[in-house]
């Protein structure tokens, strides 16, 4: 069974036993958006499978039904599990809102390659340039996470609340990720702090 837990994260309870999903904390600990996406394919998942229980129990559908039903059931499971790749697209099939996003922000850089996550639901797109930094971006265009691999990136694009807490705090420390969660928002500093804000910019975690 799965439980909901927090910061968007899932466990698989097993006889009795919590099962760790991966989403811990610690330098491996995926990103909020990685973990995003396994909750979401989990979720469909464990749907999928309360839908197939339901069937075999439900003693009002005869069983050529029955078999259908599971039949098309076990293909959604197989196409959820078969989404998970990525897939190399052009500039152009970005959408809209990520190419005025990019042109705006990064006039002068090259894109080395540009990916579409088919994440069966909701697929989003991620852009890496020649200089390293990786740009993520929700089906709609929307900007979801900025990742530096060497440098920092350009401070503009983070909320003037974050980057004014940071320079009181960690005056000398560049900002090499920022995340965008539904009611949060992730930094990540060169100091190799994790720092995550609410909604209202108020400071709710400190990971190192």
């Amino acid at each position: 069974m799965f439980v909901n837990c927090s910061a968007g994260a899932y466990l698989f309870i097993s006889h009795g036993q919590a099962v760790d999903d991966g989403c811990h904390a610690g330098p491996d600990r995926p990103s909020f958006s990685d973990r995003q996406s396994f909750c979401r394919k989990m979720q469909i998942k464990f749907e999928l499978f309360k839908i197939s229980n339901y069937i075999c129990k439900c003693k009002l559908i005869n069983v050529t039904m029955k078999k259908i039903l599971l039949v098309l059931a076990a293909t959604l499971a197989i196409a959820v599990s078969a989404s998970a790749g990525d897939k190399p697209v052009t500039f152009k099939q970005l959408p809209a809102a990520a190419q005025e996003f990019i042109t705006s922000n990064f006039p002068a850089d090259k894109i080395s390659y540009a990916t579409v996550d088919d994440d069966f639901i909701r697929p989003d797109y991620t852009v890496v340039f020649a200089s390293g930094l990786k740009l993520q971006f929700e089906n709609s265009g929307a900007l979801d996470k900025i990742e530096a691999r060497n440098t920092a990136f350009p401070t503009a694009l983070v909320p003037v609340q974050i980057r004014d807490y940071v320079k009181q705090h960690y005056p000398e420390a560049g900002f090499l990720e920022y995340e965008i969660g539904k009611r949060h928002y992730e930094v990540k500093l060169s100091n190799r702090l994790e720092l995550t804000f609410n909604n209202n910019f108020i400071l709710v975690e400190i990971d190192d």
